[in-house]
């Protein structure tokens, strides 16, 4: 029902719109940039309150990227016609990311929040409400599998249903109805019920083990329609619904685009036991990764509901780390007579892959380097080359020193000016023109933590950046000035590779072919170069390859979760790296002057990574403060005086033991006295385990720490009779037993398991973050510090099929481990300024 004013008067909407006139996006007037928001909105049917707004703008700006790569110019001009402007929309989208930190801070962060469930689970923002705000509670979503190409088709698929809205929403309604009525009110007519089961599909699929693919050919917009057309009536519901609101929405024959002729529409082919069968909830992390031979799809479980999965991210830690070894492996073999059957001889594969060897098959050799960049040389000097060609070799060298693959090259590459905002996605080049050296920026592939952090948690922490810098001592911006004339360069909105993807693919096959020496190069060995050698020699971390090439590995995924790493230490990584190439390929015959490469050992206090990896500074200001609280002797006239005392003295250890060992504070954070050998330190943690203790590590407790310990358990038992006289039951009941090592008390003195929501209070006002943001903290300052990553990943327990440090294949013996930690956990405990007391209590 129409109101005689406008329904957004006073709204969150109301304010973004006053935001983006105050602050236009560069190409665009405040008139322009208001316009182009409040259809976007409308297109969005956004809830006036913009409840959880930014997920749905992270959200678009991955749709308008591949539609970037999938849609066809003709396409999107005919959309412009029927006002609906995809580029003009995804500069907007991504203006509002670029200054998302402003607009959060202008508006409050609770439009970033989830609401809490009577049993503190999360409740989804737009429940109740899918009937009106479906498109936008689609949007929400994102595919929960980890394998990249999977979670581009959910995208592009997403993106095809947001189109049909959008075309639906010019045709049937307009902008004043959006700005003048109550958002929730009807205005799409009889299309509403249609929208909502589409959206209902693409909602369901976003689950793990559900493939976009499997739906309709998304490959680009013309095989969409010819799969559409071969949907017939015996087909899965999911696969109708979605081609009856595509087809109302997109009105193809008004669209006037051919469907194209042969080929027989979309071939729908039994491929084996295909992972869909299998219904997957939220929690579980489906891994798709590349052998020598074949591939496989690894399925990992989460024990545990959703109220557990939400208390693994309270407490910062990642529920992958606890799915142990019972994963359901899938094998695609070459050999169509293996199926997808996991035998005993496919394990030494993913053995192998996994152990990351040097010398792999998979990864080019320093000859085969040599001749590429000869190749390269060659072709770039000749006259005759022609502009296709000398784009390939552009794309070559891109590919090579940044590790990036040729799709990524193509859709994300950049020529960047010198004050231009940078995009949330991108890999990009900055040329000085004076000194005709450049620079990479690179996006790091960052781990999505489903959480939305406070200004107030991240000035206790490293500053994050979205992009790294990374120096180009080959010079491949002159490549790239070879290969694009002034205007093209000029152009810096526009990408430079705009040819189709089979067009570049094939030219470089041309190129490969054409070079006369014996070689296995390809595609991947070209683009997956840099990675593998900074993930095996060198460092060899893995989390380190990853945030630097911008190029993801399932063997990551845990490690990136803890890992903050400052940017200068990842600059000096790669110059190494690229150091020891250009020695190799010199020493090859490689005829030129060679680049001077100097990796200066600087920390930064930049970071890129995850999330909330707190400043040295910050932890030991927490430190002083909790022993400033625990060296006074509690008034034991007052029963808050004492349990006050306790909690403080309780939280210093835990603190303590934690920064030493990364041990999980869970519920009890540490093993009980008998397990730490007196005479070394060593224990045996188990507390991310299954029943075959595959997770179990050793740890080192320094002398410190055991003090503390000892300490604490003085002080233990003189509180325990203050409980136990309250609370007589935990002896007639022979309970005290289970009474936890480390406990937190209440009023009453009744205990308290330490848990996120009982340790928040007494960190709140000195470092309001999850309590195992530990786990990142040590991570990152053990590399930082120079500690070898195989012997950080054995002491924090993150390893894989073939990885153990105890196991068959590993060279890594305890003492060794021990040795090179205690150098590194001593001083890092020194620089914190923790120290054993004795309590005051006894």
């Amino acid at each position: 029902m129409e109101n005689n004013q406008s329904a957004v008067l006073g709204t969150k909407v109301e304010k973004l719109i006053n935001w983006i006139g105050e602050n236009p996006q560069d190409e665009f007037t405040r008139w322009e940039s208001q316009m182009l928001l409040v259809k976007l909105l409308s297109f969005i049917h956004s809830p006036h309150d913009l409840r959880y707004f930014f997920h749905i703008v992270h959200s678009l700006s991955e749709v308008f990227l591949e539609f970037s790569e999938r849609l066809e110019s003709e396409f999107i001009d005919e959309l412009k016609e029927k006002e609906i402007d995809i580029k003009s929309m995804e500069k907007i989208v991504n203006h509002l990311l670029t200054n998302q930190d402003e607009i959060l801070e202008y508006f409050g962060e609770e439009i970033e929040r989830f609401d809490e469930g009577i049993h503190g689970g999360l409740i989804h923002p737009m429940r109740r409400k899918f009937k009106y705000y479906y498109i936008y509670a689609m949007l929400m979503n994102s595919h929960e599998s980890e394998d990249i190409e999977i979670q581009q088709e959910y995208r592009v698929l997403q993106g095809y249903v947001f189109l049909s809205h959008s075309l639906l929403v010019v045709s049937k309604s307009n902008i004043q109805s959006y700005l003048l009525n109550q958002s929730e009110s009807g205005y799409l007519g009889r299309s509403t019920s249609s929208g909502v089961n589409a959206s209902k599909i693409m909602r369901d699929y976003s689950l793990m083990g559900n493939n976009p693919g499997d739906l309709l050919d998304l490959s680009d917009f013309k095989s969409l329609i010819n799969s559409m057309s071969s949907i017939g009536n015996l087909e899965p519901k999911s696969k109708r619904v979605l081609r009856s609101y595509l087809e109302l929405g997109l009105g193809l024959r008004g669209l006037k685009l051919k469907k194209g002729g042969g080929g027989g529409g979309y071939k729908r082919l039994f491929h084996g036991w295909s992972d869909g069968f299998i219904r997957f909830g939220s929690g579980q992390s489906n891994e798709k990764q590349d052998l020598e031979d074949s591939s496989l799809t690894i399925i990992s479980p989460f024990q545990g509901d959703e109220e557990r999965h939400k208390e693994f991210f309270d407490l910062d830690l990642d529920p992958s780390e606890n799915q142990g070894d019972e994963d359901l492996i899938l094998i695609n073999n070459k050999d169509k007579k293996a199926g997808r059957l996991f035998t005993r001889s496919q394990v030494r594969h993913v053995i192998m892959s996994n152990q990351m060897f040097r010398n792999q098959w998979t990864q080019a050799t320093v000859y085969e380097l040599t001749i590429l960049m000869k190749a390269c040389g060659e072709q770039v000097r000749d006259e005759n080359a022609t502009d296709l060609r000398l784009e390939v070799i552009a794309m070559v060298m891109i590919m090579l020193w940044t590790g990036s693959d040729i799709k990524s090259v193509k859709s994300k590459f950049r020529w960047l000016g010198s004050n231009e905002r940078l995009g949330q996605d991108i890999l990009g080049y900055k040329f000085n023109e004076d000194s005709n050296i450049g620079e990479w920026l690179i996006s790091p592939h960052v781990p999505n933590t489903k959480r939305v952090n406070t200004k107030k948690e991240k000035s206790y922490c490293r500053v994050k950046d979205k992009h790294l810098e990374l120096p180009d001592p080959f010079r491949i911006g002159l490549y790239i000035i070879k290969a694009f004339p002034n205007d093209r360069l000029s152009d810096t909105k526009n990408r430079l590779f705009n040819r189709k993807l089979t067009t570049y693919r094939k030219e470089l096959n041309n190129f490969l072919s054409d070079i006369k020496h014996d070689h296995r190069l390809n595609e991947f060995k070209i683009s997956r170069y840099l990675f593998y050698k900074i993930a095996t020699e060198h460092e060899g971390d893995i989390a380190d390859a990853i945030l630097i090439t911008g190029r993801y590995h399932p063997l990551g995924q845990t490690l990136l979760h803890y890992t903050s790493p400052d940017k200068e230490r990842l600059k000096g990584i790669y110059l190494n790296a690229i150091s020891d190439v250009i020695s190799s390929i010199y020493s090859e015959g490689y005829i030129c002057e060679a680049p001077k490469v100097v990796a200066e050992k600087i920390r930064s206090t930049h970071v890129v990574g995850s999330n909330l990896c707190p400043t040295i500074d910050a932890v030991e200001n927490l430190v002083i403060k909790i022993q400033e609280q625990i060296k006074r002797k509690p008034n034991e006239e007052y029963n808050a005086a004492i349990i006050k005392y306790h909690n403080w003295y309780t939280l210093y250890t835990i603190l303590f033991i934690s920064y030493s060992t990364g041990y999980r504070a869970v519920v009890d954070p540490f093993p009980i006295d008998s397990e730490i050998d007196d005479s070394t330190g060593l224990a045996v943690v188990s507390d991310k385990d299954g029943e075959d203790y595959y997770n179990s590590r050793i740890v080192w407790v320094p002398k410190s720490v055991r003090k503390q310990i000892d300490h604490y358990m003085q002080h233990r038992d003189k509180i325990l009779l203050s409980v136990v006289s309250r609370h007589p039951y935990l002896v007639l009941n022979q309970e005290e037993k289970s009474i936890p090592r480390l406990f937190l008390l209440e009023d009453d003195y009744r205990i308290n398991d330490i848990r996120p929501s009982t340790l928040s209070p007494l960190l709140k006002d000195h470092l309001p973050l999850p309590i195992n943001v530990n786990r990142r903290f040590l991570r990152t300052e053990l590399r930082a510090r120079g500690c070898p990553s195989e012997i950080v990943n054995a002491f924090m327990g993150h390893w894989s099929r073939g990885q153990e440090p105890w196991g068959k294949y590993s060279s890594l013996a305890v003492v060794d481990i021990i040795d090179v930690l205690k150098v590194y956990i001593e001083e890092i405990l020194e620089e914190l300024k923790f120290k054993p007391i004795k309590s005051r209590f006894i």
